[in-house]
């Protein structure tokens, strides 16, 4: 389960980023795939990777090795920790003219669906099962549409650009939204679904694909920020989720993350990132601009601790 989720993450950065030389290598126990970020084109010295297989028997060697050969200036990797595991590569590994820093959390992506609505609703926490009872009565008194399709599209690309837009705190860019769309349908497994209001205005749209053996991936979700009161996001997936029951998915995965009621009932994966950064000025400027373009993600956070790291 662990690399099936990881390797999805790593595949909707790889698409949403437009990657390059995704590269996959193994050592016997353990596998690393990864990719370097460009911009126009071409290559910025940034590398994202997961490693997948088992995580407790790792040959450090080998990934040391990949990290020194690397022409990268900036490393991310992730990988998922079935326990308190030995830690991913050591600074004295590559030599001191990088920086190592990690950050250990808990990711909440996978929600267990049982055979039935009613079965799932009675695995969830009693907050939950009441806020998804009313999000659907909320739904049927105000008259809202909710439609879902396996196979055509169900908005155009200009509605789905004008939703992003006003998705807080922010929608994912026109090009990226294009890249994921297509993307599903590269799986040739894709559904998407859209709930209007009774005038036929879209609220809020989903899209994502269906995996074996029995997995729905929620790529991405866009919402109007201007139906905040009814909580679109949550009504959404109050409706989404018996349709899901009724094509015999067993978990629904939200890539990179659930937010709100719902992720107290997803299951909770302790993740390790590490982020490995050349003592260079290019890397320390790259680091600097992500530290202030994302402060509160994983990444910003992982880039301060690097950046606190170099007087070191």
């Amino acid at each position: 389960m662990s690399d099936r989720i990881l390797r999805a993450r790593l595949n909707f950065s790889y698409v949403k980023r437009r990657g390059r030389r995704f590269e996959t290598m193994s050592d016997g126990h353990a596998g690393l795939s990864w990719f370097e970020y460009q911009v126009g084109g071409f290559g910025i010295g940034i590398v994202e990777g997961v490693l997948l297989g088992n995580a407790t028997d790792i040959d450090q060697g080998w990934l040391a090795a990949a990290v020194r050969e690397s022409p990268a200036s900036l490393i991310k990797l992730t990988r998922a920790l079935p326990d308190q595991s030995a830690e991913l590569i050591d600074q004295r590994q590559i030599e001191p003219n990088w920086i190592v820093v990690r950050h250990r959390r808990a990711a909440h992506e996978i929600l267990p669906l049982a055979s039935t609505d009613e079965a799932t609703l009675a695995r969830l926490g009693r907050h939950t099962r009441r806020n998804l009872r009313a999000a659907r009565k909320l739904a049927a008194a105000s008259g809202l549409q909710f439609h879902v399709s396996d196979a055509r599209p169900l908005i155009t690309d200009t509605e789905r650009a004008d939703l992003a837009a006003k998705t807080r705190p922010l929608g994912l860019r026109t090009i990226e939204l294009a890249r994921l769309e297509a993307y599903v349908d590269e799986t040739k497994r894709p559904f998407r679904s859209v709930v209007r209001d009774v005038e036929g205005a879209i609220i809020s749209y989903c899209c994502g694909y269906f995996a074996a053996p029995d997995a729905a991936y929620l790529l991405f979700q866009l919402n109007d920020a201007a139906h905040h009161s009814i909580g679109p996001a949550l009504l959404h997936r109050a409706l989404l989720l018996p349709w899901l029951i009724e094509q015999r998915r067993a978990e629904l995965v939200f890539v990179h993350g659930c937010i709100g009621v719902l992720s107290h009932s997803c299951v909770p994966q302790l993740l390790e990132e590490v982020w490995l950064m050349r003592r260079s000025t290019w890397a320390y400027s790259c680091a600097a601009m992500i530290q202030w373009i994302k402060p509160g993600a994983p990444i910003g956070r992982l880039a301060r601790l690097a950046l606190d790291g170099t007087a070191t």
